[in-house]
């Protein structure tokens, strides 16, 4: 059976990222929260918004930049996959945490406007900003012109209706010709 581990969050770190050294292996790791809202309706027409708190674990070089540059309020692209991470706590008690181990970040938002409490005057970013594009984005050449449909004479009640064909099409040349298979971008 197939299955699917990935996680998609735009949101705005709640608290400045740790960059953290692991001691087994001396791979440095950073963390930080991501608050993500969900806004929605309910049926009686009554405007929602719920905060979900997102822990982020980013590894490697990826990892450093985010301790570097990233602050507590900042906006953050962030893809990977979930991880249930278990441990024993102070008290002896086995803990559980879900948490996003990313694979990407991107930095949505320019530091020094948030810094001197201006509003970001960039448009909003939408998810259609992280869909692949095509590599071919020339225009396919113009089709064909379609030829007309025939025309039908008034059929009498004594003789049965005259077909008229149809006009010959018109005549293609190389500048017209449909593309190879090969470049049609799908």
């Amino acid at each position: 059976m197939a299955s699917l581990n990935k996680v998609i969050l735009i949101g705005n770190l709640t608290r400045d990222p740790q960059l953290v050294a692991n001691s087994n292996n001396g791979q440095t790791f950073c963390r930080f929260g991501l608050a993500v809202n969900r806004r929605y309706r309910t049926a009686d027409g009554v405007d929602h918004e719920e905060v979900t708190f997102v822990d982020v674990t980013v590894n490697g070089r990826s990892g450093e930049s985010c301790a570097r540059y990233l602050t507590k309020g900042r906006q953050a692209y962030v893809e990977g996959s979930l991880k249930l991470e278990t441990w024993v706590g102070r008290d002896e008690k086995e803990r559980t945490s879900l948490r996003v181990f990313a694979e990407r970040v991107l930095f949505l938002d320019s530091p020094g406007l948030q810094a001197a409490g201006e509003q970001n005057s960039s448009r909003p970013v939408t998810v259609k900003d992280f869909m692949p594009r095509p590599a071919n984005t020339a225009p396919l050449p113009p089709a064909a012109p379609v030829p007309p449909m025939p025309a039908f004479a008034p059929a009498s009640a004594t003789q049965p209706a005259e077909v008229v064909p149809p006009a010959a099409p018109p005549p293609t040349s190389e500048t017209t010709a449909e593309p190879p298979i090969d470049d049609v971008p799908f």
